[in-house]
């Protein structure tokens, strides 16, 4: 027994992808508790309406962040994890990163000072007053997340998972560390969503400085409308995909309080924390899909697949089990509102479930070139979601709200695996 121990853990020693996964895993831990106290100590200090603003304000935060980047992250990640390491192909990197970071702060900045004023002078587009003036505050950090997106897109590309959940895993800690000390001041949500703009200076800040090498003020014009070219052929499906995550939060705004979005986001909080270890293994099979495709290394690939599946499946069990405990425990000491939920959170992770399984494997399409494909995939669950979430919130209020997220979430599932096997010919469940 203790032979094969200290095989298998020799076999995870020589493997970079078994040392990026569990870089990966340590910094979705970071991230997974850190959601989870930000999540109850707003929600057990401030109270459940304030929790339900905080949420819709991140859900818009995804959102137009994702917009404003118009893809060019999706470009790096592309575009480096293909290239052989020699001189050339580092004066390449340099113009590649440069360029991206000129279009992404120009595109960004644009973006969000547009965002502001029509917030500021049409607030009735919000689903709440108090939402929108709250919703003003984090915008202003959204140029330096999308330079940090592009950074954490070149670690991934150049499979430097290290560096990237190092990066990932600071982000929370400011974010935690600053919202802890707010509450301890006693101060309220919008306070709070100052965090963001703190978090994403220090990090720009940080990766400038360890990336300062890679960036030049000599654009080439083929590689600026290169890489514009195919951000925005990827960004749409990439919204579409972060819109899926996300517009259910906004969406339920205009049907419910911002108590019952409060105790929705709550409780879906752990449903979709599903996602957390197949979006680990995303992270770190993307630039191998991009590699072994660029290859014709099929069947390798397949083997890949099926090592990862088999895995996740396994995490997937035991974390559900883990998620309903851990949930029935921490509302014990939350209000009563909390504490009537748990039948709503089962509800939610049987749709999720099967979601999760294959969710690793979200952007084959794009890392294989097929971006339209991936567009009319994407953007059909969005509008089933849309459609299921509206008319179920609007008659059946939370519950509804909980079935059109269950049943989106399957229909998800059987998409997605109906396309990769069409298209790609490969299995992923």
């Amino acid at each position: 027994m203790i032979k094969k121990t200290n095989i298998l853990l020799k076999k995870i020693s020589e493997s970079k992808f078994s040392k990026d996964t569990i870089w990966l895993i340590g910094s979705q831990g970071i991230l997974l508790v850190s959601g989870l106290l930000v999540n109850l100590l707003i929600g057990k200090e401030l109270g459940s309406s304030e929790l339900g603003i905080f949420n819709q304000v991140l859900g818009y935060y995804a959102i137009l962040s994702t917009i404003f980047s118009i893809g060019l992250n999706n470009s790096i990640i592309k575009k480096i994890s293909a290239l052989s390491q020699n001189q050339d192909m580092f004066e390449y990197e340099k113009q590649l990163l440069s360029s991206n970071f000129f279009l992404t702060f120009l595109f960004s900045t644009l973006f969000t000072v547009l965002a502001i004023i029509v917030i500021y002078y049409f607030p009735q587009i919000i689903s709440s007053k108090e939402l929108a003036e709250a919703l003003i505050i984090p915008l202003i950090s959204l140029p330096f997340f999308n330079l940090n997106k592009n950074f954490m897109a070149y670690y991934s590309g150049k499979r430097m998972q290290k560096q990237f959940s190092i990066v990932r895993s600071l982000r929370w800690v400011l974010i935690i560390s600053f919202i802890s000390v707010c509450i301890s001041l006693k101060l309220d949500v919008h306070s709070i969503l100052y965090s963001f703009l703190f978090s994403e200076i220090i990090l720009v800040s940080y990766s400038t400085f360890q990336l300062r090498k890679l960036f030049t003020l000599n654009f080439n014009k083929t590689v600026l409308k290169d890489n514009f070219s195919f951000g925005f052929k990827s960004f749409s499906a990439e919204l579409f995909a972060i819109f899926n995550d996300k517009f259910d939060i906004l969406i339920i705004g205009y049907f419910l309080t911002n108590s019952e979005v409060g105790i929705y986001s709550f409780y879906i909080f752990f449903a979709k924390s599903l996602y957390i270890f197949p979006g680990i293994l995303q992270q770190n099979i993307n630039p191998i899909i991009s590699k072994y495709h660029s290859e014709n290394n099929l069947l390798e690939l397949q083997n890949k697949f099926n090592k990862i599946r088999k895995v996740n499946l396994i995490v997937l069990l035991i974390q559900s089990i883990a998620v309903i405990i851990m949930y029935l425990i921490i509302v014990h000491f939350f209000k009563a509102d909390f504490k009537n939920s748990i039948h709503l959170l089962v509800i939610s992770m049987i749709g999720i479930f099967p979601s999760a399984l294959i969710s690793w494997s979200g952007a084959i399409l794009v890392m294989i070139g097929k971006l339209k494909e991936n567009i009319i995939r994407t953007f059909s669950i969005m509008a089933i979601s849309l459609t299921l979430t509206v008319i179920f919130s609007y008659f059946y209020g939370l519950l509804g709200a909980t079935l059109a997220v269950s049943i989106s979430s399957f229909l998800s599932f059987i998409m997605m695996n109906s396309f990769v096997r069409r298209l790609v010919g490969l299995k992923i469940v």
